[in-house]
């Protein structure tokens, strides 16, 4: 794992399911892999549509199975031990990880410019009359300074978060997992944003 200062954490080895985190992964996959269609990346990536990281997945140059290989191979080239996915959108409960390796996958994903833009938009145009609009957007409208974001959300998982906020010259990578409601994971985000500052 990379060295980071932690400001705070909270069983932040302790290993759980990731929900839809996994779709930053998904995201810098297709993206490595090049022919990556941005129609896709945007539905996955702003409406957490589990249908596009699928299509996504199939799409690959060498089938489904080794886009999951080629997912879990590039958490491997990030030093991580506790990170496994054994699908594209985070539905199964053995995508796993930990907050402090997260905080890792969150940070490497901040590095793809369009990773970046479209995590981070609101709401988006798509067509005369449809928009996508972000599962986070009430945090992405409140914070201007949010430049990832992606939520995460199953039974096993509960609410998750991952954001990544500019305050100056320095990054902060927010991993929060296992929240119990929508309201908490955005009281603690919200905290945690403040603690930037």
């Amino acid at each position: 794992m990379n060295e980071h200062s932690v400001i705070e954490s909270s069983n932040g080895s302790e290993i759980t399911s990731i929900a839809s985190l996994t779709k930053l992964v998904t995201a810098m996959v297709c993206i490595d892999g090049g022919n990556c269609d941005e129609r896709l990346l945007r539905k996955m990536l702003i409406r957490s549509d589990n249908t596009a990281a699928e299509k996504i997945a199939e799409s690959y140059s060498t089938g489904r199975s080794r886009f999951i290989t080629a997912m879990n191979l590039k958490v491997q080239s990030l030093g991580l031990k506790n990170t496994r996915f054994t699908d594209p959108s985070g539905l199964s409960v053995f995508n796993v990880s930990t907050a402090r390796e997260y905080i890792d996958v969150v940070m490497a994903a901040e590095s793809y410019p369009l990773i970046k833009k479209i995590s981070s938009t609101s709401k988006s145009k798509e067509g005369k009359k449809r928009f996508l609009v972000n599962t986070n957007h009430s945090l992405l409208d409140q914070f201007k300074n949010i430049v990832l974001s992606k939520t995460g959300y199953t039974r096993s998982a509960g609410r998750c978060l991952a954001l990544v906020v500019i305050e100056g010259e320095k990054k902060y990578a927010i991993v929060i997992l296992g929240e119990q409601s929508p309201d908490k994971r955005t009281k603690t985000a919200k905290r945690l944003i403040g603690m930037t500052h």
